[in-house]
């Protein structure tokens, strides 16, 4: 048989004819599956931006380098990530006296202070008995400024680590700040040989109480009890 073209009757081409035309559409969709599941195969093995194993397929030279190209981005990527995840935007050190002002505004704003309770005094008194463990938090905002974020008063008699005035600028709450805070004070204490840090949690403080048992502190079976020595008039 034929096939009419333009009236006229051409020659039906042969069986070995039609599949030798198919044969480069069909191997394009071949290469094209073999891509698609290399590139399933490379994102399968991307464990913590290493290659962990390669599987045996054979990938054209182009392909290859397109595909390391792909997997050294990826690298990079995660990479970048993971210096952001440690890298803290701001800085932790000793209280200045400079700082005087900006802390009891942080306290004040963060609802540390009490009426009974003078915050410039109990500055003094910490200066006066491990002045280096009163630790601040900031950030840069200027080549020249610099903003006080965070605080946190750190004590220890020779039994019990204590923690007071642990404060997290409003703005600044949920960013790990808090965090580091307490890793700063556990640090300086286990480094005395301190064997537990207490501290105290107002009752009606519930965001607090979630904050600290989510690092690991437990209520104690006990309560806390009190006598002022020295009325802070």
């Amino acid at each position: 048989l034929g096939v009419c073209t333009a009236g006229e009757f051409a020659p039906a081409p042969s069986l070995g004819a039609t599949r030798k035309s198919r044969k480069p559409e069909r191997t394009a969709r071949l290469w094209f599956l073999k891509i698609s599941v290399w590139q399933a195969l490379i994102s399968g093995c991307v464990v913590l931006g290493e290659i962990t194993s390669l599987p045996n397929v054979s990938i054209p030279i182009g392909v290859m380098a397109e595909e390391k190209t792909n997997h050294d981005e990826i690298i990079r990527s995660k990479q970048a990530l993971k210096a952001q995840e440690f890298a803290k935007p701001w800085l932790i050190r000793a209280y200045a006296p400079e700082d005087c002002e900006s802390l009891v505004a942080l306290w004040q704003q963060c609802g540390l202070t009490r009426a009974w309770n003078n915050p410039y005094l109990d500055i003094e008194r910490k200066r006066a008995n491990r002045p280096e463990w009163l630790r601040i938090a900031e950030v840069q905002r200027s080549a020249q400024r610099w903003e006080l974020i965070g605080s946190i008063m750190i004590g220890y008699e020779g039994h019990r680590g204590w923690v007071n005035y642990l404060a997290v600028q409003p703005r600044w709450q949920g960013r790990g700040l808090g965090r580091a805070l307490m890793a700063e004070a556990e640090k300086r204490l286990l480094a005395e040989g301190c064997p537990k840090l207490s501290l105290l949690v107002r009752c009606d403080n519930e965001a607090v109480r979630a904050f600290y048992q989510r690092l690991g502190y437990g209520v104690d079976q006990a309560i806390a009890m009190g006598k002022r020595l020295i009325p802070d008039d």
